[in-house]
């Protein structure tokens, strides 16, 4: 075959679209990258020492909560839909950097509603009577396998679930209608 040699303008131009594409790319995702690493990390330091010194019979600092009692309160679920609409609005209106905001404020709503589907597949697990090691397994196959699904049921969860910001706001009107009649 017969090889055709780019000129020093082609080789230029080429690489500064790579690097333009590459800064784009930085830019839109590192924020996201850093507050998710950093809400999981929290996450992690928080819970693992718990359950270890809860474990061992010691007082840990924090009490411990286990997973199949975490869920987000209806307020922070209101306030995260409210924040997260804002962020799409303020993209679809060009406002310069509203990417970047929309791309790391997604994945902290994303990765929150993960960890809420996490605890409500294994408040089911648990109620069926599932072991530990088997709920985990099922728990990191579904991360691993089916993030998506387990969003959805997170964010299906925050909203409709026991402590659901919807199942709140109606127990709130049917107890306040309740009280008047």
């Amino acid at each position: 075959g017969e090889y055709v040699a780019l000129t020093e303008e082609l080789r230029t131009s080429a690489m500064e679209e790579l690097f333009s594409k590459l800064e784009y790319s930085f830019k839109l995702g590192l924020p996201a990258m850093m507050l998710t690493s950093s809400l999981l990390t929290g996450v992690l330091a928080v819970a693992l020492p718990t359950r270890i010194c809860v474990r061992r019979g010691d007082e840990p600092e924090f009490s411990y909560v286990p997973l199949t009692e975490w869920f987000i309160p209806g307020k922070t679920t209101m306030g995260l839909l409210c924040a997260l609409i804002t962020c799409l609005i303020l993209e679809l209106i060009d406002v310069p950097g509203a990417d970047s905001v929309n791309a790391a404020f997604s994945s902290v709503v994303y990765l929150l509603c993960a960890l809420q589907g996490m605890a409500a597949v294994a408040r089911a697990l648990k109620a069926r009577g599932w072991t530990r090691g088997k709920r985990a397994a099922v728990l990191a196959l579904l991360y691993l396998f089916a993030t998506d699904a387990l969003r959805l049921i997170g964010a299906a969860s925050a909203l409709f679930g026991r402590q659901g910001a919807i199942s709140g706001w109606i127990k709130k009107y049917r107890d306040t209608h309740d009280k008047e009649d």
